[in-house]
């Protein structure tokens, strides 16, 4: 029967409905509450009916059979047709999926609730959520069928499902959805025997653009890289935005290097032209790229993941736009773990000890000063080298400890050398992590006074890009060690990102050019002029220039000709003990400057140290320095 509009009388099969209990109000002869009642009922049923009609859900009742016996109008529009249509029809015509569940509950308290498909009369189908409630009217069982359309619902569930491991930015998977899908590759490829590679890539430069021109340029550049990168990889290798400007491509089982190299150089060429971005501007990024690969580097899917990051940074070091992971590089392994703890002991053991590295006073030919060199001889793994030991302490908070031990160290031996009569002064190195302990100038000023040892023998040097790191902080403590007495120099004056004239700003006293500019200057004309044109700035504010990586004659000949203050490097003399230096003070072809010149600016001299030669070279089994 199809459900009747509000208002309607009563009918037969209301009265079919309610006459067992209208009777017995009649029987005890209360005719008129009887007539009261009924109309009571009538409303009630009104009532019911009318919420039917109102609702939202589409309702059916449904027979034994399964066929349709009533519907309301929400139904009707909901599967595209007439209420009258509706009666009659089969469920499975509805809802196809409900053949694949059990039979319909029919006993009443009973029910069913599921999702599924449902069918309109154009044939389309559209999700539903379908509650199944049994019931008994006038003996007769029914199912009351509530259907819900979910078509909205459905599609929320998929954006929201697809914002969950996509990146909202350029679209791209993000770092779970690739996490899940390497896991899978690695899965497969260890059961078929293949290898697989794993691309950590990273934007140069893109922090000074944000920076500079804001998020929104950064946004567009990043949406057109994410695009770039699609274009270099196949329909089933997988590019991800981890964050930031950092993405990953996994190359899928059989990958080998060959291919990992392939694609990275494509990658390197297209993220090598210029982007156009907000009002024509045109910009131009590098991109630095780390390869690992299964299982010969990791077979673990978080393990991998690491593995390409160290090749990256280490590609973002300079060593080359794109690196292979090598495990010589790489700090997150049991070894360095080991290290940690070891290193502590080392400090505290002994373990620790100087190597101390001659200056040459260019222009006098005497050797005025040393720099001091930390080295570590493991009781088990023998000798580890500074670049792996140093950022072990930064990590684990024992360069504190350290530094203190290597300043108390190194004015220990000055000290003892003051009393020899050998008057020349050290250098010793200072971490970014030093460097803005504001207990720094208090450890210093502390041990000054324990070795009785004047402040301007003693010169801390340290990297321009640690003083960068947070200027304000570096700008107080280096003014508080000035005012100690003690030289501050700037190390490897050229790798960073400031400039003298960022730098007069602070109480300097020299900057070491970098060895990779001295070491080609014989050979290049730029890196000549890069040379020539920080030692005359640094002159022109007052600074002493010293020249790292005097490999050869020609070095020493081409820095003396410039004008160059000091100079080191392995054609003066390695690395040495304490003890083998002693000695080498005594056969070098360089003299001790004089005690009582050791802070004087050095005499102007012909341009060649008297004896320079061969026999400055250390013995080559001495260690290299930091």
């Amino acid at each position: 029967m199809v459900l009747r509009p509000a208002g309607s009388p009563i009918t037969a099969s209301l009265l079919g409905r309610y006459g067992a209990e209208l009777a017995r109000i009649v029987h005890r002869g209360r005719a008129g509450l009887a007539l009261a009642h009924g109309r009571q009922l009538q409303k009630l049923d009104a009532l019911m009916r009318n919420i039917v009609q109102q609702s939202f859900d589409g309702i059916l009742s449904v027979r034994s059979d399964g066929r349709v016996e009533t519907v309301n109008e929400a139904a009707a529009r909901m599967f595209g047709c007439r209420q009258d249509e509706l009666v009659g029809r089969h469920m499975l015509q509805l809802f196809p999926e409900l053949a694949r569940y059990r039979a319909i509950e029919t006993r009443p308290g009973g029910g069913d609730r599921l999702e599924g498909q449902a069918r309109r009369k154009d044939g389309r189908a559209f999700p539903v959520e379908l509650s199944l409630r049994p019931t008994v009217v006038e003996d007769q069982p029914l199912v009351i069928a509530t259907v819900r359309d979910i078509t909205l619902a459905k599609a929320q569930e998929r954006r929201l499902r697809h914002q969950a491991v996509h990146d909202a930015l350029t679209g791209l998977p993000n770092r779970v959805l690739l996490k899940d899908r390497l896991t899978l590759a690695l899965r497969a490829a260890a059961r078929a025997g293949d290898p697989l590679a794993l691309l950590a890539v990273d934007l140069d430069r893109f922090k000074e653009i944000n920076d500079t021109l804001g998020h929104h340029v950064g946004d567009l550049l990043l949406i057109q890289c994410a695009r770039r990168l699609q274009d270099c990889i196949r329909d089933s290798d997988t590019i991800a935005r981890l964050g930031g400007d950092e993405f990953a491509v996994l190359l899928p089982p059989a990958s080998n290097v060959a291919r990992a190299w392939s694609v990275s150089g494509r990658i390197v060429q297209a993220l090598q032209q210029p982007f156009e971005v907000a009002g024509g501007l045109h910009l131009e990024v590098g991109v630095s790229i780390g390869i690992a690969l299964f299982p010969e580097h990791a077979t673990e899917q978080g393990r991998l993941l690491q593995c390409a990051d160290v090749a990256m940074y280490a590609a973002k070091k300079g060593a080359g736009p794109v690196q292979l992971y090598d495990r010589a590089k790489d700090r997150h392994t049991i070894r360095h773990l080991t290290l940690s703890g070891a290193l502590r002991q080392a400090i505290e053991g002994g373990e620790l000890t100087l190597d101390f590295q001659p200056k040459l006073d260019l222009l006098a030919g005497t050797i005025q000063s040393v720099e001091a060199l930390a080295r570590w001889h493991h009781p088990a793994q023998g000798a580890i080298l500074p670049q792996e030991f140093i950022p072990q302490a930064e990590q684990t908070g024992l360069i504190q400890p350290f530094t203190r031990w290597s300043f108390d160290a190194a004015l220990a031996q000055l000290a003892s050398w003051q009393r020899s009569g050998i008057g020349i002064s050290v250098a010793v190195n200072l971490s970014a992590c030093s460097l803005h302990d504001e207990k720094l100038p208090e450890t210093v000023a502390a041990l000054l006074r324990k070795w009785q040892v004047d402040p301007d023998l003693l010169t801390l040097e340290l990297t321009e890009s640690a003083v960068m790191l947070d200027p304000a902080a570096a700008r107080r403590n280096l003014f508080r060690l000035h005012d100690l007495g003690v030289r501050l120099s700037i190390d490897d004056f050229g790798t960073g990102y400031s400039s003298l004239s960022a730098l007069q700003r602070l109480p300097l006293h020299e900057i070491k050019i970098d060895k990779s500019f001295v070491a080609q200057m014989v050979d290049s004309h730029n890196d000549l002029v890069i040379v020539r044109s920080t030692i005359d700035l640094a002159r022109n504010l007052g600074l002493a220039v010293v020249a790292e990586g005097i490999e050869s004659e020609r070095h020493l000949i081409a820095l003396q000709d410039l004008g160059c203050d000091l100079g080191q490097g392995f054609f003066v003399s390695h690395p040495l003990p304490v003890e083998r230096l002693t000695s080498w003070f005594g056969e070098a072809p360089w003299q001790l400057a004089p005690r009582e010149q050791k802070s004087a600016p050095p005499a102007p001299r012909a341009r060649r140290a008297a004896g320079a030669g061969s026999r400055g070279r250390a013995p080559d089994d001495v260690a290299e320095a930091s």
